[in-house]
């Protein structure tokens, strides 16, 4: 099942629709999820479910960039990100 939005995990029951739908037997992909905050329950169900590639997109190189573009993720954000697809096997 693909969850398409401008940012997926901004919906306010993601973590219980993610764990749900995982809970069914489905197969997740999320078109878009900001890191600012990530959803672990989302993440896990993708990772459970067969996603094996988790993209990180920073928008700008640097905060100061980040923050002139609005863009406010931090590099903690980003690296907790790759850390969990990284223990949950996620290339």
């Amino acid at each position: 099942i693909g969850l398409v939005s401008a940012a997926v995990s901004d919906h306010t029951q993601i973590d219980e629709l993610a764990s749900s739908l995982h809970r069914m037997g489905a197969s997740i992909s999320a078109s878009s999820m900001r890191m600012d905050p990530i959803s672990i329950p989302l993440i896990k169900a993708m990772a459970q479910g067969g996603t094996q590639t988790l993209t990180v997109a920073p928008e700008a190189g640097s905060q100061r960039l980040r923050n002139v573009i609005n863009k406010t993720q931090t590099e903690e954000q980003m690296m907790r990100a790759v850390s969990l697809a990284s223990e949950l096997n996620m290339p």
